[in-house]
Protein backbone atom coordinates (compact mmCIF):
# COMPACT_ATOMS: atom_id res chain seq x y z
CA UNK A 1 0.00 0.00 0.00
CA UNK A 2 1.59 3.63 -1.03
CA UNK A 3 1.30 6.52 1.30
CA UNK A 4 1.66 10.11 0.02
CA UNK A 5 2.53 13.11 1.61
CA UNK A 6 2.07 15.99 -0.96
CA UNK A 7 3.66 19.73 -0.83
CA UNK A 8 4.70 19.36 2.99
CA UNK A 9 5.97 22.74 4.00
CA UNK A 10 8.95 22.90 5.94
CA UNK A 11 11.41 25.75 6.49
CA UNK A 12 15.05 25.04 6.05
CA UNK A 13 18.39 26.83 5.46
CA UNK A 14 19.58 25.55 2.57
CA UNK A 15 21.77 26.43 -0.31
CA UNK A 16 25.62 27.84 -1.35
CA UNK A 17 25.20 31.59 -1.27
CA UNK A 18 25.68 33.91 1.95
CA UNK A 19 22.01 34.94 1.83
CA UNK A 20 20.55 31.59 1.35
CA UNK A 21 22.86 30.69 4.66
CA UNK A 22 21.06 33.69 7.05
CA UNK A 23 17.51 33.45 6.05
CA UNK A 24 15.26 29.99 6.35
CA UNK A 25 13.20 29.13 3.16
CA UNK A 26 10.43 27.15 2.76
CA UNK A 27 10.59 23.72 1.02
CA UNK A 28 7.80 21.83 -0.32
CA UNK A 29 8.40 18.20 -0.20
CA UNK A 30 6.70 14.87 -1.04
CA UNK A 31 6.76 12.03 0.16
CA UNK A 32 5.69 8.39 -0.99
CA UNK A 33 6.75 4.84 1.30
CA UNK A 34 4.72 1.62 1.12
CA UNK A 35 3.40 -0.40 3.80
CA UNK A 36 1.46 -3.49 4.18
CA UNK A 37 -1.76 -2.83 4.77
CA UNK A 38 -3.15 -2.37 8.17
CA UNK A 39 -4.74 -5.30 10.31
CA UNK A 40 -7.03 -3.05 11.93
CA UNK A 41 -8.98 0.57 11.26
CA UNK A 42 -5.97 2.12 14.01
CA UNK A 43 -3.54 4.67 13.86
CA UNK A 44 -1.39 1.73 15.95
CA UNK A 45 -1.91 -0.65 13.04
CA UNK A 46 -0.07 1.70 10.17
CA UNK A 47 2.68 4.56 10.18
CA UNK A 48 1.30 7.60 11.62
CA UNK A 49 1.77 10.09 8.65
CA UNK A 50 1.52 13.28 10.85
CA UNK A 51 4.74 11.19 12.44
CA UNK A 52 6.52 11.31 9.36
CA UNK A 53 5.83 14.75 8.52
CA UNK A 54 6.70 16.22 12.05
CA UNK A 55 10.30 14.02 11.39
CA UNK A 56 10.83 15.33 7.74
CA UNK A 57 10.27 19.16 9.28
CA UNK A 58 12.67 18.43 12.01
CA UNK A 59 15.00 16.83 10.06
CA UNK A 60 15.24 19.90 7.15
CA UNK A 61 14.96 22.57 9.79
CA UNK A 62 17.87 21.61 11.88
CA UNK A 63 20.33 20.14 8.86
CA UNK A 64 21.28 23.27 7.33
CA UNK A 65 22.06 22.22 3.97
CA UNK A 66 23.43 23.47 0.89
CA UNK A 67 21.90 21.02 -2.02
CA UNK A 68 18.16 20.16 -2.35
CA UNK A 69 19.76 16.88 -3.70
CA UNK A 70 21.57 16.09 -0.44
CA UNK A 71 18.92 17.15 1.38
CA UNK A 72 16.33 14.82 -0.65
CA UNK A 73 18.85 11.71 -0.06
CA UNK A 74 19.26 12.22 3.64
CA UNK A 75 15.41 12.84 4.75
CA UNK A 76 14.70 9.35 2.58
CA UNK A 77 17.41 7.31 4.86
CA UNK A 78 16.21 9.19 7.89
CA UNK A 79 12.42 8.05 7.54
CA UNK A 80 13.21 4.63 6.42
CA UNK A 81 15.14 3.94 9.21
CA UNK A 82 12.94 5.71 11.90
CA UNK A 83 10.05 3.74 10.45
CA UNK A 84 11.76 0.68 9.17
CA UNK A 85 10.80 1.11 5.87
CA UNK A 86 12.15 -0.39 2.96
CA UNK A 87 10.55 2.25 0.20
CA UNK A 88 10.40 5.80 0.01
CA UNK A 89 10.85 8.33 -2.33
CA UNK A 90 11.53 12.43 -1.72
CA UNK A 91 11.52 15.03 -3.49
CA UNK A 92 12.40 18.00 -2.33
CA UNK A 93 10.83 21.44 -4.18
CA UNK A 94 12.65 24.64 -3.32
CA UNK A 95 10.56 27.46 -4.61
CA UNK A 96 12.23 30.28 -7.06
CA UNK A 97 15.39 28.62 -6.80
CA UNK A 98 16.06 29.89 -9.97
CA UNK A 99 15.24 33.44 -11.84
CA UNK A 100 14.31 31.49 -14.78
CA UNK A 101 12.17 28.66 -13.41
CA UNK A 102 9.12 28.40 -10.91
CA UNK A 103 11.31 26.30 -8.86
CA UNK A 104 13.98 23.33 -8.83
CA UNK A 105 13.54 19.68 -7.34
CA UNK A 106 15.52 16.96 -6.54
CA UNK A 107 13.92 13.49 -5.92
CA UNK A 108 15.63 10.01 -4.30
CA UNK A 109 14.37 7.19 -3.78
CA UNK A 110 15.28 4.34 -1.53
CA UNK A 111 14.62 0.50 -1.72
CA UNK A 112 15.81 -2.72 -1.02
Amino acid sequence: MKIEISQLEAPAIIGVRERERRIPQTLLVDIEFWVDPPSADEIDAVVDYSAVAELVRRHLREGRFQLIETAAMTTAHRIAEVFSLASVRVRVTKPAASSDARSISAEFSLSE
